[in-house]
């Protein structure tokens, strides 16, 4: 199995750390933005992410990412609760991330405009709370989406999702204080094995949150 992307976080992450939490061995190829020419032709929709499985090339990374979470058996475990796992991460990815927080993304990495970041952080501050507190009305069990607290691909998606904002600055809206219930799903989803792993050995990116600076210990 090889999953292409950029060397970002961006729309491969919830993949990348879906197939990771499954024990799932993946090759993990990232272009460079100078490649991409050269590559996107090889591409079946021109676009990335693309998943590569026995030779066939598949894109879309919701769809992807659904695939992923089947083989790593975090979907759910009935058809219901599929359902209610996909409109979360959709919601998460394509109504919270993509709309609110890859915009302040852009202009802070690539168009480099401080002024654009302020004035759509500040705009993000207004319009995630309601979102968010819909999204915390949601949760069904006390460290997950889930109702018997199985960790899912929506938990992956909602930590992707607090990583994102962290590195635009805009997390505090997704505090313990502001969303009890998410902040717990996000925490205790950073707190799996196999997450902690690949969190503390994944590249280090533009849009990848620093690493937690490891305690000092006295002599």
């Amino acid at each position: 199995m090889k999953l292409t992307y950029f060397n970002l976080c961006g729309r491969a992450e919830l993949i990348r750390m879906t197939l990771a939490a499954g024990g799932i061995e993946f090759e993990d190829v990232r272009v460079g933005m100078e490649e991409w020419p050269e590559v996107k032709p090889g591409m079946p929709l021109g676009v990335l992410p693309v998943l590569e499985v026995d030779g066939q090339q598949f894109s879309q990374s919701l769809s992807i990412a659904r695939y992923a979470a089947s083989q790593a058996k975090l979907n759910g475990s009935r058809d219901l609760d599929d359902l209610f796992l996909s409109q979360l991460v959709e919601t998460i990815n394509c109504d919270i991330q993509a709309k609110n927080i890859s915009p302040i993304a852009m202009a802070k990495f690539v168009a480099q405009d401080e002024a654009k970041v302020e004035q759509m952080s500040s705009e993000a501050r207004e319009k995630l709370p309601p979102r968010l507190l819909a999204l915390e009305g949601l949760v069904k069990g006390s460290k997950t989406f889930l109702e018997d607290d199985r960790l899912s691909y929506a938990d992956i998606a909602l930590h992707v999702l607090c990583d994102a904002m962290q590195v635009v600055g805009v997390q505090d809206v997704l505090s313990p204080e502001a969303c009890p219930k998410l902040a717990a799903i996000v925490e205790a989803t950073r707190e799996v094995d196999a997450i902690k792993e690949y969190i503390n050995t994944r590249p280090q990116t533009v849009d990848t949150p620093p690493l937690d600076p490891p305690a000092s210990q006295d002599d």
